[in-house]
């Protein structure tokens, strides 16, 4: 798991992020422990690893996607803006 969440870190683009800063220490840790030799030091890179890249926020005009309040239905593609 550890090598894929890096890879999904790498493939992230850089310079839109609130937190880089943050999410660079995690990414540098996660690939120097990628060599360890115990389960537990490499779980807790995986887990640093996922927490930097959940914590992520978007510098934008628009809000955050995770900002939004959750919509648990599907609206009616057939209702107008005007009802």
């Amino acid at each position: 798991m550890l090598r894929i969440n890096i890879k999904t870190n790498r493939s992230l683009t850089r310079g839109i992020w609130v937190s880089e800063s943050g999410f660079g220490k995690a990414q540098s840790k996660a690939s120097d422990i990628l060599s360890a030799k115990t389960q537990e030091k490499i779980d807790v890179a995986d887990s640093n690893l996922v927490h930097a890249i959940e914590n992520l926020r978007r510098i934008r005009k628009y809000p955050d996607p995770f900002d939004l309040p959750a919509i648990n239905y599907q609206p009616d593609p057939f209702t107008f803006l005007n009802g």
